[in-house]
């Protein structure tokens, strides 16, 4: 595979973390190889890796277990239909391309009192572990990445790891919130403004606490974090395309048009079905006009019509941003939230404003604002057919949480969470899958690992 500026600097970051560990090297033989770097260097570094690992490849397998997308040529047709092996999966990415960079990042800083940075580090790094844990379930994180104290880091069990990713996220609060040293310039995402990395904290935190179904400390959470879109966590890219492929692209972009084209598309998935206002479940109704959203992620591949694809000219241009953590999800936090404890109208106002995001960002959609008798049995325009005015709410809410995070991770573990609320058919007789399988290269290098399971055994918060 061709590599793109993104992926060449995340490779800089493993060699800076590999370099970090070795303490036999006491000499520098070679001046053009750096063996440290500044705190602000380094974080820059792992926050090109955190764009790279999350909206690379694992995020385009969520989209196809989740029928967001369709993979169908070489892997990716196997990948399609849940035909994986431990060789398809790599944490590396995380582990030394941010997790290992981000502790770099706050042991310097702690040295020099710059606590912005620490917190920046620490949210980074609690991402990280944390939707390591989501997907994979028991993971390595008290042992984690101290070589060569620890050769074999042992697998903490999934929950107790999303406590420690809660004390983290605390950690890192307590840091932005008394917030010394300089604004770092390096900072890809907010500018080094701690107010927008303390709201993506608790974001983050709200995120977490629904994949542990703690749903009171979900809303909690989700009360102060990112509830304007203007603070959306979005991946940064070129201010222009370019004909050169080693420019700093999109992933998805990289992936569709430079480095896999054909290999996946859109033609038969679940997510288009229901924004496409021509098909037969089109959840489109007289206040919901999905068109503009539906012709922004997907078009007709010019060369071959009739064929869905990912519209390269629409969301996943080469300088698109791409959504980390943002407004629409802890909205959607909030509204399931309420529907879950039978608080029908603060469920269906967050709702709303969900809504309201959509129309400001498709302004030839419609999106009017829904009220409680929209989802009246039988009668509502919005009646889903479940039952109950709360039984369509909270289907309405976990569906456009579906669509809103197109292309994401955490589609994935909603997917699990709800146990299918939104109604997938597996493609296989052994159901969805639950989790991602641990990669090879653990299973052979860690004594630790555990025996290989299987991607249809649940983890223990789905079980």
């Amino acid at each position: 595979m061709k590599t793109n500026k993104y992926i060449a600097l995340g490779l800089c970051t493993l060699a800076l973390s590999f370099s970090s560990c070795e303490d036999y090297l006491e000499v520098n033989e070679n001046p053009n190889q750096a063996l440290d770097a500044p705190a602000e260097n380094v974080i820059t570094a792992a926050m090109v890796s955190a764009m790279v690992a999350h909206s690379g490849e694992d995020a385009r397998l969520a989209g196809m277990w989740t029928q967001q997308f369709t993979g169908v040529d070489r892997q990716y047709a196997a990948f399609d239909v849940y035909n994986v092996t431990a060789a398809d999966f790599d944490w590396g990415k995380y582990y030394y391309g941010i997790i290992e960079q981000s502790k770099i990042v706050i042991e310097k800083s702690t040295a020099t009192g710059n606590t912005l940075d620490q917190g920046m580090a620490k949210v980074m790094q609690a991402h990280s572990y944390g939707m390591l844990a989501s997907v994979y379930g028991d993971i390595p994180f008290s042992e984690a990445n101290q070589f060569p104290a620890i050769e074999n880091p042992k697998f903490d069990g999934q929950v107790s790891v999303y406590n420690g990713v809660q004390s983290l996220l605390d950690d890192a609060i307590a840091n932005l919130a008394n917030s010394t040293g300089l604004i770092a310039s390096a900072d890809l995402f907010y500018g080094g403004d701690p107010v927008l990395w303390e709201k993506l904290a608790y974001t983050l935190k709200a995120r977490f606490y629904m994949h542990t179904k703690e749903y009171p400390l979900a809303l909690a959470a989700a009360v102060n974090g990112i509830t304007d879109a203007a603070d959306n966590w979005m991946t940064s890219h070129g201010d222009a395309e370019t004909s050169s492929y080693n420019a700093n692209y999109n992933m998805y972009y990289s992936f569709l048009q430079a480095d896999r084209e054909g290999y996946m598309i859109a033609q038969g998935a679940f997510l288009p079905s229901i924004l496409d206002p021509a098909s037969a479940t089109s959840r489109g109704n007289t206040k919901t006009d999905e068109t503009a959203r539906f012709n922004d992620i997907f078009m007709d591949d010019p060369t071959n019509t009739g064929t869905l694809i990912l519209n390269h000219l629409g969301m996943w241009t080469a300088i698109s941003q791409f959504p980390l953590a943002t407004a629409k999800e802890t909205h959607l936090i909030m509204a399931e939230v309420n529907a879950r404890n039978n608080a029908d109208q603060a469920a269906v106002d967050h709702l709303n404003h969900v809504r309201a995001i959509l129309s400001a960002s498709y302004s030839t959609g419609t999106y009017d604002d829904y009220v409680l008798t929209d989802f009246t049995p039988t009668t509502g325009l919005a009646d889903e057919g479940k039952g109950s005015v709360n039984a369509n709410i909270l289907y309405e809410v976990v569906q456009e949480k579906y669509a809103s995070l197109v292309g994401q991770m955490e589609a994935f573990n909603d997917l699990r969470r709800t146990d299918n609320l939104i109604g997938l058919t597996a493609k296989g007789t052994q159901g969805l899958p639950q989790r991602y399988i641990y990669p090879q290269l653990e299973l052979n290098s860690n004594t630790n690992a555990p025996a290989a399971v299987s991607i249809f055994t649940k983890t223990a918060v789905n079980n």
